[in-house]
């Protein structure tokens, strides 16, 4: 995002580096951070639940923390892809909100909403009070990974075409 206006990616570059490693070293970075501290956040959480309310039992708990997890790694790469389009940390911002904001366009039409990767995290709470099954949030995760994938999979080309 910064390394480009401040000059380090440069440095990097020229030393041999791919294009395509630094975007995946991001991505992977930042994948990495994002499960640690969803996983503490989830831990912490849960111990609270299980200390106060003793006898509670969820349905499906680890599949929709799960959902939640991959939407979130949808959203780093659309960030990484963002930043890579506009070499900036606000346009990226601005790409990923609209992003979203396309998603909840798209989440309006029944036909489509059931691929649209923005039920990972709206239909999570119906999976934990079991309204919906596991089925149901299949396509929409198989659509979220290819859609990671593509962004990361773009982000690429348009680095390797861009000149610094």
């Amino acid at each position: 995002s910064g390394e480009i206006t401040r000059g380090t990616l440069v440095q990097i570059l020229t030393k041999g580096m791919r294009r395509r490693t630094v975007i995946l070293s991001k991505f992977t970075a930042s994948a990495l951070i994002w499960t640690i501290c969803y996983s503490m956040a989830y831990l912490v959480t849960f111990s609270y639940s299980k200390l106060f309310w003793k006898e509670t039992e969820v349905a499906n708990l680890l599949f929709s923390v799960g959902c939640v997890w991959l939407f979130g790694l949808l959203l780093i790469s659309i960030l990484i892809f963002g930043g890579i389009l506009v070499s900036n940390n606000f346009g990226s911002l601005l790409f990923a909100g609209g992003t979203v904001v396309v998603m909840l366009r798209l989440n309006i039409p029944p036909r489509i909403a059931k691929y649209n990767p923005l039920q990972l995290v709206t239909g999570n709470m119906a999976l934990l009070t079991a309204e919906k099954s596991i089925s149901e949030l299949y396509l929409a995760g198989g659509v979220t990974v290819l859609l990671g994938v593509a962004f990361l999979v773009a982000g690429g080309y348009v680095f390797n075409k861009k000149k610094i």
